[in-house]
């Protein structure tokens, strides 16, 4: 096969992988705004934290990869729970753009944070993965590519089934009760623990 065509394969493979990857970020911004009709821009930067927690959970903590990731996790759900709770949570019944605001506030601060504890410099993540190449036929795919896109389909497709059950449920219900919550400052309670973790 041409050397040519086999590079562009590759690249198409690549972009696949990463693309998915955004999907998932994607997923997140549309999950918030379809349960809050706020534009959230935090994600970026809860994905960066956790990032940062990954990499210091592994390399200066040196802990277990299973055990790196599922703490990385429960912090990230701890800041989200608290940003939540402490921050978006008085803001239920105010103008959509105070809150919009809030949000570029909360993504500053976690910024600022991030760049005090470990800087700005560029930090390369430990290689969990072989560096050898897979090959498809003449193609090769970096394996960091390639199982990063099957967690992606593995979580979108976990998502996808449990929606029905009770994400979905919980996020319309949370839209239903929007207005009751202008009147009376209700907290919704039981409902938005779930938005942080989403």
């Amino acid at each position: 096969m041409n050397e040519h065509v086999v590079f562009m394969l590759q690249l198409v493979i690549n972009g696949i992988a990463v693309g998915g990857v955004y999907s998932l970020m994607a997923l997140g911004f549309v999950l918030i705004f379809k349960a809050s009709s706020v534009v959230n821009f935090g994600p970026g930067e809860l994905v960066l934290f956790g990032a940062y927690v990954a990499w210091a959970t592994i390399l200066n903590m040196t802990l277990p990869l299973p055990v790196a990731l599922v703490l990385t996790l429960v912090i990230a759900i701890v800041l989200g729970l608290v940003i939540e709770r402490g921050v978006l949570r008085p803001l239920i019944g105010e103008p959509i753009i105070s809150v919009i605001m809030v949000t570029f506030g909360v993504a500053s601060v976690i910024r600022g944070f991030l760049n005090m504890t470990w800087g700005s410099d560029t930090r390369p993540f430990p290689v969990l993965f072989s560096q050898q190449p897979i090959h498809f036929g003449p193609v090769p795919v970096s394996p960091v590519h390639l199982w990063s896109f099957v967690v992606v389909m593995a979580l979108l497709a976990a998502f996808s089934l449990s929606l029905p059950l009770w994400i979905g449920r919980a996020a319309s219900h949370r839209q239903d009760y929007r207005s009751v919550a202008r009147a009376c400052r209700d907290h919704l309670q039981g409902r938005e623990w779930l938005q942080p973790i989403l």
